[in-house]
């Protein structure tokens, strides 16, 4: 399986390194609500001096600074109002509503439908000449 922290084995199970070494630095097994948190953003350094233990709403906080991969805001491409996608959908998201998302992709038919029109168009006077 792979991982995107280094992992170690210990006691036959595979845990994250990060988390192991903190657990050894502070003496107690980490509870399932608290995240390690790599202060130098740099996910294989594990030192102990650069993994810090965090609460995990305090953790995504840390994190939501706006290096998220998708933006939790978009702005519709048929009528321009600012919207909030669903969660699983921020990546392909383009459109406000149902009716924006017709006339957008009703748009887009035309728009390929000309093109492939004046390429043919194109290739017909190239033939012809």
């Amino acid at each position: 399986m792979a991982y995107r922290y280094k992992t170690i084995k210990v006691n036959g199970k595979t845990k994250l390194l990060h988390r192991h070494v903190v657990e050894q630095t502070i003496g107690r097994p980490l509870r399932s609500d608290e995240h390690v948190h790599h202060c130098n953003e740099e996910r294989w350094d594990n030192r102990p001096g650069n993994l810090e233990v965090l609460p995990a709403d305090e953790h995504l906080q840390q994190h939501a600074d706006g290096r998220r991969k998708h933006p939790t805001t978009k702005t519709c491409l048929n009528c321009g109002a600012v919207f909030t996608p669903h969660p699983t959908k921020r990546a392909r998201a383009k459109s406000c509503s149902v009716a924006c998302a017709n006339a957008l992709r009703s748009s887009t038919e035309k728009a390929t439908k000309a093109a492939l029109v004046r390429a043919n168009f194109a290739d017909a006077l190239r033939v012809a000449a």
